[in-house]
């Protein structure tokens, strides 16, 4: 199984063929908000969550990436 109903997210389901153990495993790359690639972003997240939500019978998920933190005028570091 493959997700590329998304651009910027890559997501695969990979089945043992002997133990039908699933490992779920998404990248993902969010163009800063600027940017010309930049696209909307609460789509992007709805799309990952959903994701995260489909693989929630995988036996190990991996998800990482590229998210270009959003935080608005909130900082992205615990100061001190």
């Amino acid at each position: 199984m493959s997700d590329s109903a998304f651009d910027g997210i890559l997501s695969l389901v990979l089945t043992n063929k002997s133990s039908l153990n699933q490992i779920s495993v998404t990248v993902c790359y969010l163009p800063p908000e600027r940017s010309q690639y930049g696209r909307d972003t609460q789509a992007f997240y709805d799309h990952l969550l959903q994701i995260a939500y489909s693989s929630s019978d995988c036996d190990v998920i991996f998800m990482g990436g590229d998210f270009n933190a959003r935080v608005g005028k909130l900082l992205d570091y615990i100061p001190d």
